[in-house]
């Protein structure tokens, strides 16, 4: 034991004794290195927690969703929906959904070897509709 504190007094000691302000600057270089790669990290975690946040705001499903039960709801019933709403903060959004494939290719002539995808939009003319507006045609000279 006493060999290992003569070997750290004469070699490792003696230098941080002699050069005291050098290994000052060191500790507070190293401590500035990881506090800056700990607040890089953090504003890193914020910034991505933020984006899944909005995306998650964007991408939800409505509250309620109203389906007739066979063929289209027609735009005299969602008029009087909007009526019976009144001043409440509600939003009614007439979407598009369907099934859509691309168009027949020679070699998928098997059925069901097509893909098929669910398209899902909103309908901005029945929204437009719905409000009780018009949209503006360009005009033609």
């Amino acid at each position: 034991m006493d060999s290992v504190l003569l070997i750290l007094q004469r070699c490792a000691l003696r230098h941080w004794r002699m050069a005291w302000r050098q290994q000052v600057t060191l500790l507070l270089i190293l401590a500035l290195g990881c506090g800056v790669y700990l607040s890089v990290r953090l504003a890193n975690r914020a910034a991505l927690s933020g984006f899944q946040q909005f995306a998650k705001g964007v991408t939800r499903d409505s509250d309620w969703s109203l389906v007739p039960a066979a063929g289209l709801f027609r735009m005299e019933w969602l008029l009087e929906v909007r009526e019976v709403m009144g001043l409440r903060p509600v939003h009614l959004l007439p979407m598009v959904e369907s099934q859509v494939a691309p168009a027949v290719v020679e070699e998928l002539r098997v059925i069901g070897a097509r893909p098929r995808w669910q398209l899902i939009g909103t309908d901005l003319v029945a929204l437009l509709n719905l409000r009780g507006e018009t949209a503006e045609l360009p005009k033609v000279t």
